[in-house]
């Protein structure tokens, strides 16, 4: 991942996706999740792996969390120290995932939310997981939105437009080139059983994010149609942990416990 990949789209990513009715509704659904396993973050060391323009670090400084919010991005990093400036319990850096080892602290949760983790190739990934494992208080969380390989709204809407090449794109192996406004970015996809293999964790829970509620790219076609968003955002907050549809979904939201 290069730091400059995400630049770009600092200052128009609440804009394009985290206001809007479909990144608001796909946010919330992860925040359910967070607050089951944290009905309290009073006091709670959080490492937020890429934060993006703040939206989460906020909440979690609000609910008295002490968050340390980093990005690769340096303009990201610039738009979440703006949000966080008021916040005591707040800390914010740039930081590449593939150095996580450098945090000289040990965390209850390390958060990463949709799909910064997709920019990490299988060896990457591994290795992030492992430096993770250090990073971890006993009995500590790995919360991550992942992109999967099977996502039933991607395949119906690229098969839609006879695209089969981009239908299936997901299933690639060797990842994928993917447009973010603009810029090239290498992309990687794994299913929830990705993560069985890492013998320090447990798996508690694998969620669905985005089932029912549309992928963001879609939001054009449903910003004048709040209520069957919410009708969606419902029927996806219903499939809490349903590992076996975890895959279909737009993302999911896999809960990790140390061992």
């Amino acid at each position: 991942m290069d730091r400059a990949d995400f630049d770009h789209i600092a200052n128009q990513y609440d804009a394009d996706f985290s206001n809007t009715l479909i990144g608001q509704a796909q946010r919330k659904l992860v925040w359910n999740i967070l607050d089951k396993y944290y009905p309290t973050f009073e006091g709670i060391d959080v490492l937020e792996i890429n934060c993006g323009t703040g939206v989460d670090a906020v909440r979690l400084a609000e609910k008295n969390a002490n968050i340390l919010a980093t990005d690769i991005a340096p303009e990201m990093v610039n738009v979440t120290r703006s949000k966080l400036k008021e916040f005591s319990n707040a800390k914010v850096q740039q930081l590449n995932i593939n150095h996580i080892e450098t945090v000289n602290q040990k965390f209850d949760l390390i958060f990463s939310n949709f799909g910064g983790l997709n920019c990490l190739d299988s060896s990457e990934l591994s290795s992030f997981i492992s430096k993770a494992t250090a990073l971890i208080k006993d009995d500590g969380m790995l919360i991550l939105v992942i992109m999967p390989q099977n996502t039933i709204w991607e395949t119906l809407y690229f098969s839609s437009k006879l695209s089969p090449k981009k239908a299936f794109r997901r299933m690639k192996k060797e990842g994928v080139t993917a447009n973010v406004e603009g810029k090239q970015v290498q992309t990687y996809y794994y299913n929830p059983s990705y993560f069985n293999q890492f013998k320090d964790w447990n798996v508690r829970s694998a969620t669905p994010i985005g089932l029912y509620v549309p992928p963001s790219y879609l939001e054009r076609r449903y910003t004048d149609k709040p209520k069957k968003i919410e009708r969606y955002f419902k029927k996806d907050l219903a499939k809490f942990n349903k590992k076996s549809l975890a895959k279909f979904a737009d993302h999911y939201c896999i809960v990790l416990e140390k061992k």
